[in-house]
């Protein structure tokens, strides 16, 4: 049992981090962890990297020069989205609406990062001084036991929808003649999943940050 639990405590770490990691390669995360320190066991408090928060603002950028060219590719170049008007509405939609969704999270990850940061750390010293408050070992180890086990079916779930949306992207580019003949395409089918990839991402901070 207690190996079982430890190999959970390791695979939420390890999932965890891996959002993390990805959240700031997508410039929605400038916190960095601080190196050393009880052996990346706890975490006291989060710094802001002007190196990820300028990265941050060049993937804004970035996306706002990069969406006009993207929407255009493939509005003009899917197929399925010519074979009657529902799916040409719809499907127009739902790119033109993932646009503006990814265009006003990266503008408000970058306007507001250190809000983020400094909200952060009050949620690390709440929990130190919940630990605190437990002023037996027992007490300790089974909140870490509880929050461990519940972190870990969030973590699933956030990963599992993570994999999970890349299927449509995958069956797109390898069923659409168009994806092997248009460069331009391509790139731009894999740019719409990064956005959606990106509001994933930002959908799995603030419930790891409310549940924590």
């Amino acid at each position: 049992m207690l190996h079982l639990r430890s190999l959970h405590l390791q695979l939420t770490r390890a999932t965890v981090r891996g959002i993390y990691l990805l959240s700031r390669l997508f410039g929605l995360m400038a916190a960095t962890l601080p190196t050393g320190g009880n052996n990346g066991t706890e975490v006291e408090e989060v710094h802001c990297s002007w190196y990820w928060r300028l990265h941050g603002y060049l993937v804004a950028v970035f996306v706002l020069c990069y969406s006009p060219h993207a929407f255009y590719i493939v509005y003009t170049r899917t197929g399925f989205l010519r074979q009657n008007g529902l799916l040409h509405i719809v499907g127009c939609s739902r790119f033109a609406l993932l646009l503006v969704s990814s265009v006003c999270m990266g503008y408000k990850h970058t306007r507001h990062q250190m809000c983020f940061i400094r909200w952060l750390n009050k949620l690390l010293s709440c929990r130190r001084q919940l630990l605190q408050l437990s002023h037996t070992r027992r007490l300790r180890d089974s909140a870490l036991q509880l929050y461990t086990r519940d972190h870990l079916w969030i973590v699933f779930v956030l990963s599992a929808s993570i994999v999970g949306s890349s299927f449509h992207s995958i069956s797109v580019l390898s069923n659409d003649p168009m994806s092997q003949r248009s460069v331009s395409y391509f790139c731009s089918v894999l740019f719409f999943y990064g956005l959606q990839l990106g509001l994933q991402l930002c959908m799995g901070l603030y419930v790891l940050a409310l549940c924590d």
